[in-house]
């Protein structure tokens, strides 16, 4: 018998934990040359070597392990070698792509975070800000907890999530409501868009002078912030145009409960 590899020795030679070894063989994949009746020790020939290299460069084109057995057990032959590999170059090109939008939102909220740390937390202040784009959910709600929930829904049926690390959510509130009533009721979920891509359809909010405060708390004290851009407003007989605009710029858990930084603002006349 030609000389055989104990499964350590092959874990040794090529760099795959015993326990990937056992797994091929679990899934016929790779299955050992001989087995010792007594020990279940698993062997492997030289002969295997070959077929060990075609299962590591497969992996490493990202082939899924069910395609690279159904390859190996077809004995293939040049040509669909050569067809095998353009597709898999097709599903990499679309990894790329995928891996770039993922960067790309990375590199978004960094940018955001950047900005927002050079300003002064919990304290209103005024901006002028240039025209920001949105897609509105209409999900309407009323409590916090409907918001959560109808943020998941927008979320989660739109997509966005699978192609960003921190997409920026948030809601707008009726400011009409909120003034006669001193009810916070958010008409939709939005969806701010933060890059340069924007899809066919979305909405406008006017660029101008907005009153802002930016915080960074649980949701359920947003009713305080809310307040303090009230105040400021009534103090210094501003007049507010249209409604509140919230941004979740970023969820974090302190203290295992929900912080999210948030900017509020809401349109003020010129």
């Amino acid at each position: 018998m030609n000389e055989l590899f104990s499964i350590g020795d092959i874990s040794k030679i090529f760099h795959i934990p015993i326990k990937t070894l056992r797994y091929y063989d679990e899934i016929g994949l790779l299955v050992p040359a001989f087995v010792d009746t007594n020990t279940k020790y698993r062997f492997y020939s030289v002969d295997q070597f070959v077929l060990i290299d075609i299962i590591r460069n497969s992996k490493k084109m990202g082939m899924p392990l069910s395609e690279v057995k159904k390859a190996i057990e077809e004995d293939l032959k040049f040509n669909d070698i050569l067809e095998m590999i353009d597709r898999q170059s097709i599903c990499l090109d679309e990894k790329i792509n995928e891996l770039n939008m993922l960067k790309a939102s990375m590199n978004t909220i960094r940018e955001s975070l950047g900005e927002i740390s050079s300003l002064v937390f919990n304290e209103v202040f005024l901006v002028k800000e240039d025209i920001q784009k949105y897609i509105s959910f209409p999900y309407t709600s009323r409590t916090i907890e409907e918001q959560e929930i109808n943020f998941r829904k927008a979320a989660l049926s739109s997509k966005i999530i699978e192609r960003e690390v921190y997409a920026v959510f948030g809601v707008g509130t009726d400011a009409k409501i909120y003034f006669d009533k001193g009810e916070m009721v958010n008409p939709d979920i939005r969806y701010y868009i933060k890059n340069r891509l924007s899809p066919a359809e979305y909405e406008k909010i006017p660029a101008g002078m907005y009153a802002c405060i930016i915080f960074d708390d649980n949701s359920f004290a947003k009713e305080k912030y809310y307040g303090l851009l009230a105040e400021y407003l009534t103090k210094n007989r501003i007049q507010a145009q249209g409604d509140f605009i919230e941004q979740w710029i970023m969820p974090r858990v302190e203290g295992k409960r929900e912080s999210t930084l948030i900017k509020l603002e809401i349109k003020i006349e010129d």
